[in-house]
């Protein structure tokens, strides 16, 4: 069975955000990373999926192991170690990774009143004078960000971001606030001049992409 499809956030909505009439120069874009996203997620015991994915059998001595729940084992005991996390390149696991971690974004109180960004959503519209519609986080599977024309609350919401995924063993690094241009999804958003364009290093990797993968 095919995953459901995931909305997400690209190059396209960065490109789409727009400023109001009263709208001033500043712009601020803080993002974050969920370190090692899909081997931080475990399957719940209950559901019993880890029983989908074993490994090549082991020798209970290759393992070091003599006893396990509450048994016995011998050294020449073969046994299949299950995988506790989804496998990446498993269909589902993109969805449960960005599904988990959009729930915890909505569940931050602190960027309660954001718009969340998406492709296929509305633009996001600053208004200036830090209005609340002007506020707008997203979450790209692992990759987490709040954008606005108000520092405080970018840098109020990473932090809250960061505490409450922290809290559930998913730990945040590579925060970065940045004011007028900073970058996101591989896209340079560039808030003085009103405007997104792929970094050079995106270019650079299409631009050398064999022919039909670009």
């Amino acid at each position: 069975m095919a995953p459901p499809s995931v909305s997400l956030l690209t190059g396209e909505g960065l490109s789409r955000v727009e400023r109001g009439p009263g709208a001033g120069g500043a712009a601020y874009l803080g993002t974050s990373d969920v370190k090692d996203c899909f081997h931080r997620l475990r399957f719940p015991r209950e559901s019993r999926l880890d029983e989908y994915f074993a490994y090549p059998e082991v020798w209970a001595s290759e393992l070091g192991l003599s006893w396990w729940d509450g048994e016995r084992l011998a050294e020449d005991m073969k046994l299949y170690p299950l995988a506790q996390s989804p496998p990446m390149g498993w269909a589902w696991s993109l969805y449960f990774a960005q599904a988990a971690n959009t729930r915890q974004m909505e569940l931050t109180g602190e960027l309660s009143g954001a718009q969340f960004l998406q492709d296929r959503g509305p633009p996001l519209v600053l208004p200036g004078g830090g209005s609340p519609g002007g506020r707008g986080k997203y979450c790209y599977v692992d990759n987490l960000g709040v954008l606005a024309d108000d520092e405080g609350y970018v840098r109020q919401g990473l932090t809250a971001v960061t505490e409450a995924f922290g809290n559930l063993g998913l730990t945040v690094h590579e925060t970065e606030l940045a004011c007028q241009c900073g970058v996101a999804l591989g896209v340079e958003v560039d808030g003085a001049a009103g405007r997104t364009r792929p970094t050079a290093r995106r270019c650079w990797r299409v631009r050398d992409s064999p022919p039909g993968l670009a």
